[in-house]
């Protein structure tokens, strides 16, 4: 599903080898999507997507939504700005 666990704090001054993240886009934190650095929230961000996800019904990237809701939690978070988020939770 995602690659929880994979968050790692590691200090500046320390030397680690690095391995690819691995699992679907739509559950990869967007801070990791532009610039290649996991943090402690990046786990607490995938967690959110897959609760979106079973309360929505819907996949967490979807091309059948518009461009700019493709992702599920701009969906979600797009959905709650413009008041219609109760309306979305009734579809799922």
């Amino acid at each position: 599903m995602s690659d929880f666990g994979a968050s790692r704090l590691v200090p500046a001054d320390h030397v680690e080898v690095a391995t690819m993240v691995q699992g679907p886009i739509g559950y990869l934190d967007p801070e990791y999507m532009q610039t290649s650095q996991l943090t402690k929230k990046s786990d607490v961000y995938s967690f959110g997507v897959v609760l979106v996800e079973m309360l929505i019904g819907e996949k967490a990237l979807s091309f059948n939504r518009p461009k700019e809701k493709r992702s599920l939690s701009m969906h979600f978070l797009s959905s709650f700005l413009e008041g219609c988020l109760f309306e979305v939770l009734e579809k799922g």
